[in-house]
């Protein structure tokens, strides 16, 4: 996405279209028409919210079981 500013432009527009499906309460027949006729940037933007996802998941379970250890030592340090 970075080097290429069409396909970022293209996967952009997607996500702003999907969010738009969800303000505006589900999908009209147009909507469902230009997806069928980009279903390959769809499954683009699909892809890039899964990683994003995968990636703030990741990030969470990393720190709650880090904060969790810093408690059981906190308390063998403290007690001595």
């Amino acid at each position: 996405m970075v080097l290429d500013g069409e396909f970022a432009a293209a996967v952009c527009d997607m996500l702003d279209a999907w969010k738009a499906w969800a303000d505006n309460g589900g999908m009209r027949n147009a909507d469902f028409d230009v997806l069928q006729t980009r279903q390959e940037v769809f499954a683009q933007a699909s892809l890039l919210i899964a990683l994003v996802k995968d990636a703030t998941g990741a990030h969470e379970g990393t720190l709650s079981m880090d904060l969790q250890e810093c408690l059981r030592m906190w308390r063998i340090v403290r007690l001595g």
